[in-house]
């Protein structure tokens, strides 16, 4: 092999490894859903465990509250008794879907 080769070559794997490591499986996507609060788990009174949604077109949707704590979940069993709708804003990380904000 050539120098010229070797160069080409080397610039060539150190590419393909660059587009792998960037890749990865933490691809990340967000969005929103609107709908009815069928549970709510507390790891505390501000810190969500996890809640459940029900949309207009009744299906479910589960997410994880990770760090979240915009809203309290005593005001999300309200909105359970009420049956007033929220809006959940989130991110999707691998199989989960993470809650990044809640609105009445």
């Amino acid at each position: 092999m050539s120098k010229i080769q070797t160069t080409a070559f080397t610039t060539i794997v150190v590419f393909l490894l660059l587009i792998a490591a960037c890749g990865g499986e933490g691809t990340e996507s967000s969005g929103q859903v609107r709908g009815l609060v069928l549970d709510v788990q507390a790891r505390s009174l501000m810190d969500i465990q996890s809640l459940t949604l029900r949309d207009s077109d009744g299906k479910l949707w589960l997410f994880m509250g990770d760090t979240f704590e915009g809203m309290s979940t005593s005001h999300l069993r309200d909105h359970i008794l009420g049956g007033s709708p929220v809006t959940v804003f989130y991110r999707q990380l691998g199989d989960n879907l993470v809650v990044t904000d809640i609105s009445d």
